[in-house]
């Protein structure tokens, strides 16, 4: 678009001319250029310009306008036991990632790291892969929100927790800006419960064991309260309870760190011909921290008198 207006009958001199924009295209930005009589192109919105003797002096501007637009970085944090993770247990898991903004259009298309990627459903799709990063070039300044997609199953040993966003998610895109959305998992722990059983004499006597149901209370940290790991609910209070058929074992798959307290619960049956010893150590501890062994075995031994 070229319009033109102009002054006659000057008095020579010098002269400022200034454009003034009155109102703003929502979405881009307004560059402004201007030449005095063709002459060389400058940057500004106000020219001085020389009214001489039989000469008409031509002052034109030229407004641009570029879709005003922002990078935006995707970055995968990935945190176990609530500690930065530097392995590479993670760095071939695949994070999928959603952006949504009311500025994407379908068929759109958006460079997103090395690939061309069209707008669908009024989303981008972006991939990272492990603690890494993708970034979206060229998105219009506006509101964005970030969501992570299904997050895939973890490696062995490791559970995923909950995933938490930077700002919730959402992203004020003004200028070049980046977002963190962080994976919490945990390594998971395995307590094996070991019933041993003792008497003074041992002849026939594990037959007649094998036969009777040893019950044990397995109380942890907090944070298993009204959780389930494997085939055990763990209670309001932290406490699940473990049954073991004679002299063998038990074991507990995927608990977080913490404390764990094993205790029998007073048995109720004897192998026949023998009494329940009742000066036996009827309770066994089990402490994972995040460094430590991540199975441990806690032996419970019954002994039998005459």
């Amino acid at each position: 678009y070229t319009a033109s207006g102009g002054w006659s009958n000057l008095e020579l001199g010098s002269y400022t001319v200034t454009e003034t924009v009155s109102t703003t295209v929502d979405g881009y930005d307004l560059s402004t250029t201007y030449t005095v009589d063709a002459g060389n192109v400058q940057l500004d919105s106000s020219a001085t310009a020389t009214v001489a003797v039989n000469k008409t002096t031509t002052v034109a501007f030229t407004n641009t306008y570029t879709k005003a637009t922002a990078d935006l970085t995707i970055k995968k944090a990935i945190k176990v036991d609530n500690v930065a993770y530097d392995g590479d247990d993670f760095e071939n898991t695949s994070y999928t990632f959603t952006v949504s903004g009311d500025k994407l259009k379908n068929g759109d298309e958006y460079t997103i790291g090395t690939n061309k990627v069209k707008v669908a459903n009024d989303k981008l799709t972006a991939t990272v892969k492990g603690a890494g990063s993708v970034t979206i070039n060229d998105l219009p300044l506006g509101d964005y929100t970030v969501t992570e997609g299904a997050v895939p199953a973890p490696s062995a040993g490791y559970k995923h927790v909950d995933t938490t966003y930077e700002n919730a998610g959402k992203v004020n895109l003004t200028a070049e800006a980046e977002t963190t959305v962080t994976n919490n998992y945990e390594r998971v722990r395995s307590l094996t419960i070991e019933k041993n059983v003792s008497a003074a004499n041992q002849t026939g006597f594990l037959l007649d064991v094998s036969k009777i149901e040893y019950s044990f209370t397995v109380a942890g940290p907090d944070k298993v309260k009204n959780n389930i790991y494997g085939n055990y609910s763990f209670d309001d209070k932290g406490e699940t309870t473990v049954t073991i058929t004679g002299a063998t074992s038990k074991t507990l798959e995927g608990l977080p760190y913490g404390d764990y307290t094993v205790t029998e619960n007073t048995p109720t049956t004897s192998p026949e011909g023998y009494d329940f010893d009742n000066t036996t150590t009827m309770t066994g501890k089990a402490e994972f921290t995040k460094d430590s062994d991540l199975t441990k075995t806690v032996t419970i031994t019954n002994r039998y008198k005459r």
